[in-house]
């Protein structure tokens, strides 16, 4: 009766091993889980409006491995930004990758108007070498796009949320502190690709 009641104890344990071996095994490594692209966004956009965000992402995303021939977007948005820092003016830049929009692909025209105003605002100026008046699309300052900023933690992207809170949008001094600080930022993040996207998104439309 001894030897039976110790087998039985012994096939218990090994029961309870290969249990607790299997259950360690088949649990998910919460430390290899990334978060969904885009989760951050929904904290300042509905779902409808995400979903567009990811759209223009993706379209932008396109034009980056198009031009720099590199598939691996974190590679690609660094060495786009690598040669728009080699230009001269950002006009130069835009005609170089050769990205100017039709009018099919404005913005106006791709996104819905909630999202349009929750990033841009349309804004009236004065040309002064053509003599007439204009208008351009900028960064709407009072919106969710500009929570969206201001939430980062990364310095450059804090540096960029102040240069346009101070010099109204959309400048050449905002573009400079994108394109020689680009190799700070961390592109596997959804978030960074998009800021260069509607950065210049938002220059190509104005051309």
């Amino acid at each position: 009766m001894i030897k039976l009641f110790n087998i039985d104890i012994f096939n218990m344990k090994q029961k309870t091993y290969i249990f607790l071996f299997a259950l360690v095994f088949l649990m998910p490594n919460t430390s290899c889980v990334r978060a969904e692209e885009g989760e951050n966004l929904r904290k300042y956009f509905s779902k409808e409006e995400v979903s567009e965000l990811k759209g223009l992402t993706a379209f932008f995303d396109s034009i980056v491995q198009q031009k720099t021939l590199i598939k691996n977007k974190p590679l690609a948005y660094k060495q786009f930004l690598k040669k728009l820092s080699d230009s001269k003016s950002h006009t130069e830049a835009i005609e170089n990758y050769k990205f100017r929009f039709n009018n099919n692909q404005k913005i106006k025209n791709r996104v819905s108007s909630e999202l349009f105003n929750k990033i841009w605002s349309i804004e009236k100026g004065y040309d002064v070498k053509n003599k007439d008046s204009v208008t351009t699309l900028n960064i709407n300052r009072k919106n969710q796009y500009m929570k969206l900023l201001n939430s980062k933690s990364e310095t450059m992207v804090h540096k960029y949320y102040e240069e346009i809170m101070n010099s109204g949008g959309i400048s050449p001094s905002l573009t400079a502190i994108l394109q020689h600080s680009y190799a700070d930022l961390d592109f596997k993040d959804y978030d960074n690709r998009l800021i260069v996207a509607i950065h210049y998104i938002t220059l190509s439309n104005n051309l």
